[in-house]
């Protein structure tokens, strides 16, 4: 997208670092991971840690989430400089694939995926919080889809959230995301702030 973007690395296709120096979250630069955890007493299959790997789709390289054989919910999350009051468009593509065979794309009793993006007009980093406003669940698969959500900005930072959540354990099962865009809908007014990026694993 050649539309200007308040985001760092929008298009989720370069400067791919482990997380903290763990291989298995690899992410995008200016991004960030989050997951939740399963219950103690879940199934071995339910909610796992993502892992975290750059992707090559369509001749470009993008962001993969991935558990195969299990279920997760997770995804990405960035924090934004915003002026209060004022809305934003959050606009991603996204794509799933969900298969009990390991060809890519396939769809083989395949599972939804429930890829959605959120906003937390506050700026906060719980993905559990009541104030993060999600947009409609989106079932992208083997294809790529385009997710839109605006919200207006409570506070002088927002974060923006990727998260997907298949509901079935199955052998191929990924998220993919790339061309991630913020914009201001209105007149804007940006501040300067130094937005930190925190601890984003959430035990539950």
């Amino acid at each position: 997208m050649a539309d200007t973007t308040l985001l760092l690395n929008g298009t989720l296709g370069y400067a791919f670092q482990p997380w903290r120096g763990d291989k298995k979250l690899t992410t995008a630069g200016g991004w960030a991971p989050w997951w939740l955890s399963a219950a103690e007493d879940a199934p071995d299959w339910q909610h796992r840690r993502p892992v975290y790997t750059a992707s090559v789709q369509d001749d470009q390289q993008v962001q993969q989430v991935s558990t195969p054989w299990g279920t997760h919910i997770g995804g990405l999350w960035q924090q934004v400089p915003a002026a209060i009051g004022n809305e934003y468009e959050l606009i991603v593509e996204g794509m799933g694939w969900s298969s009990e065979d390991p060809s890519p794309g396939s769809q083989l009793e395949a599972g939804d995926l429930n890829l959605q993006i959120g906003f937390d007009p506050t700026g906060g980093t719980d993905p559990k919080s009541p104030f993060i406003r999600w947009g409609d669940i989106a079932q992208p698969l083997s294809q790529w889809q385009t997710l839109r959500l605006t919200a207006t900005a409570e506070s002088e930072i927002i974060t923006v959230y990727l998260k997907s959540a298949p509901n079935l354990p199955k052998r191929q099962q990924s998220s993919f995301w790339r061309n991630a865009r913020l914009r201001p809908i209105g007149r804007h007014q940006r501040s300067m702030h130094i937005v930190g990026i925190g601890d984003t694993h959430i035990d539950v």
